[in-house]
């Protein structure tokens, strides 16, 4: 742990980037050198598909389906798991009229922490993007 002491934090970075203070600050805490992510968003993708991690615990996990039909569904597992149900959608990449929606009937019933279910409509077939938002913090 580090302990840094200065002076009052000024909105804004000076001309080098640097924060400009004056009077008296004490901070303690770790001190992190990951000049790679200052801002602490992460964002990265594995075999269920893509997400963005934001400090404030927002997260959003995005991606496309395989085909889904009328007689099957399609099991989508988050790429990162939710700490709550998380709000979601679906957009048909297929040009025909068919819907398709998280649970039967458009009520996402099918969506959980962890995976979403996604439907389409009678006599349909689909392939599918879809996003899911909520928090992972």
């Amino acid at each position: 742990m580090s302990r840094i002491i200065c002076g009052r934090i000024k909105p804004g970075l000076g001309e080098d980037n640097t924060i400009k203070v004056e009077g008296n600050l004490t901070v303690t805490g770790e001190v992190a050198d990951d000049s790679a992510n200052p801002w602490g968003i992460i964002s990265g993708s594995n075999a269920n598909g893509n997400y963005t991690k934001f400090p404030d615990g927002t997260l959003m996990c995005w991606g496309e389906t395989g085909v889904i039909s009328s007689e099957s569904s399609e099991v989508i597992t988050w790429p990162i798991a939710f700490t709550a149900k998380p709000s979601v959608s679906a957009c048909s990449l297929t040009r025909n009229s068919y819907n398709v929606s998280f649970g039967s009937g458009g009520n996402n019933t099918g969506v959980t922490t962890t995976t979403g279910t996604l439907y389409t409509e009678s006599g349909g077939t689909n392939v599918a993007s879809w996003i899911a938002i909520g928090r992972w913090k």
